[in-house]
């Protein structure tokens, strides 16, 4: 009679250590641990022989997009906050939108740097797992067509032994 085994326990993060990379116990070996990281979600399980750990990505397709539009709307924040202030201030005439525009842009490249490292995060992650996708994509096309050549009788013309003349 065996005692039953206690489960890990999650750290803040909500992470379990298995899913962390950590040695996991017995009660870890047949078991599958799921974690969700914002838009990747990454399902660890016990490899076998032929199989190795998945990822799945879920509503990781439209990072880019979704970083792209968050920087768009952070820039478009801050313009209407830096322009209230500019006219307020009494910043008017034909200098005052370009200083608007250069604030933006400074104020709100620094601010997304800070408040949009998640999205910029998913959009590299899902960035990585294109590439890597292509790569092996080629690999297997690379690898099919060295098989293929394999198997054909060798085309190169042959040359007989060549004389110096000198």
């Amino acid at each position: 009679m065996s005692t039953p085994q206690p489960t890990p326990e999650p750290t803040p993060s909500g992470h379990t250590p298995a899913a962390q990379g950590l040695p996991a116990g017995p009660q870890d070996a047949a078991a599958d641990a799921t974690t969700l990281d914002g838009d990747l979600v990454v399902t660890l399980t016990k490899p076998t022989a032929d199989a190795a750990p998945t990822v799945t990505r879920r509503g990781g397709s439209h990072a880019a997009l979704r970083y792209t539009l968050c920087r768009i709307g952070l820039f478009a924040a801050v313009s209407v906050v830096v322009w209230l202030v500019c006219y307020a201030v009494g910043i008017t005439g034909r200098g005052a939108g370009i200083l608007v525009v250069g604030i933006s842009l400074a104020i709100s490249g620094v601010l997304s740097y800070f408040l949009l490292n998640g999205q910029r995060d998913a959009m590299s992650a899902a960035l990585v797992e294109r590439v890597e996708r292509a790569k092996a994509r080629i690999d297997e096309g690379a690898s099919a067509e060295d098989h293929l050549i394999g198997d054909l009788p060798d085309l190169a013309p042959r040359r007989g032994p060549t004389t110096d003349v000198s």
